[in-house]
């Protein structure tokens, strides 16, 4: 596997060259509340749904906006070996092709949560693949139960939706939000069947929030869209 290898000039790069990304592509990106303060002790294992290929950076700009600590995220190996850049942002490769893979996979994540010097932030796509937000119900891959079952117990779980929708703008919004602590007993055998209807339960309310017309904080505002450049026009050429 494909450890992660940080570097603060990646870090420094990034983060200016996501933010202009992100406004030339959206219209707002959204963190709906309240934000979960967590132990600043522990470290937090984060599982995000997965249906856009944004996914990871949203998830970057979160850490960088809400948590800030040190971040680690999941890619498939294959596209971690074409993108090798990421590595020094803090992502790390699973490949699930064979037994040995996945014990390298396991041995690596929980000695990232288990025995970091500093709390860490770490997501993984539970999901294990891209699939349309209306996918429903989200299956978990065994390998989350897996981990969950070697960690010990000074680690914070939550979920993040992630929902990009268009509404009345030419560029799409983007709606984060995260969930409060989720408690997990790993003597539990039907532990992912309970975290698989606790995930969808977050998402379907969250969808239900977006559809009631709640919209958080933005965190980030992006270029003013083609629609709101005629309107202002308009608007201007009414007041002549």
């Amino acid at each position: 596997m494909i450890h992660a290898d940080h570097r603060k000039w990646a870090d420094f790069i990034f983060k200016f060259y996501l933010n202009r990304l992100f406004k030339h592509h959206f219209h707002a990106i959204h963190l709906m509340g309240p934000v979960p303060q967590f132990d600043k002790q522990k470290p937090i294992l984060m599982l995000p749904n997965h249906s856009t290929w944004w996914d990871g950076f949203f998830f970057y700009l979160l850490n960088k906006n809400v948590y800030k600590r040190k971040m680690f995220l999941m890619m498939l190996e294959e596209q971690l070996e074409k993108n090798k850049f990421f590595r020094r942002l803090g992502a790390f490769s699973v490949n699930g092709g064979s037994v040995k893979e996945l014990r390298a996979f396991l041995k690596y994540t929980t000695a990232v949560l288990n025995n970091s010097i500093e709390p860490v932030l770490m997501c993984i796509f539970p999901q294990g693949e891209l699939q349309p937000w209306n996918t429903r119900p989200l299956k978990f891959k065994r390998g989350l139960e897996l981990i969950l079952n070697i960690i010990n117990s000074k680690v914070t779980l939550c979920y993040l939706g992630i929902k990009v929708e268009f509404l009345n703008e030419q560029r799409p919004d983007v709606f984060l939000e995260i969930s409060p602590e989720i408690e997990f007993d790993k003597k539990n055998l039907l532990l992912i069947k309970n975290l698989e209807t606790s995930f969808n339960l977050f998402i379907n309310q969250m969808e239900k929030k977006i559809v009631n017309g709640e919209r958080g904080s933005v965190i980030i505002q992006g270029k003013k869209s083609v629609n709101q450049t005629f309107e202002d026009f308009w608007k201007k050429g009414a007041r002549l």
